[in-house]
């Protein structure tokens, strides 16, 4: 060792900048796992119900269905984006979605529809 050259192993101040930083990397790591999973289970955005007392139609609704949903797409799947493009699509025209209890109140107690009724199957 040469004379006023101090060994990277006893270099204090340069293992607790070390330390330092992988502290606030773990501590960022762990509060975003955290974030996730609250993401995960707790979402905050909810289905909204809406106000049927507003629904007329009688005549029948329009189903949709698609085979399944992939990340990329391929020639039997759609891919998120498209799917997502396509369902706001149909939303800006005025189409809204009804569930399969709405469909089955609607054939054997006659509830009416909305005017644009469109039931999503996936």
């Amino acid at each position: 060792m040469k004379k006023g050259k101090r060994s990277e192993a006893l270099d204090v101040k340069r293992k607790n900048r070390r330390k330092w930083i992988k502290t606030w990397i773990q501590l960022f790591l762990v509060i975003m796992v955290i974030f996730l999973i609250y993401q995960a289970v707790a979402r905050t955005d909810r289905y909204a119900e809406p106000d049927k007392s507003t629904w007329h139609n009688r005549s029948g609704f329009v189903a949709l269905s698609y085979f399944g949903v992939s990340r990329t797409g391929t020639p039997l799947l759609i891919d998120k984006a498209q799917l997502k493009a396509q369902l706001q699509t149909l939303h800006d025209q005025g189409y809204v979605t009804v569930s399969q209890k709405d469909i089955l109140d609607f054939y054997q107690k006659g509830k009416a529809l909305p005017d644009k009724a469109l039931f999503f199957v996936l």
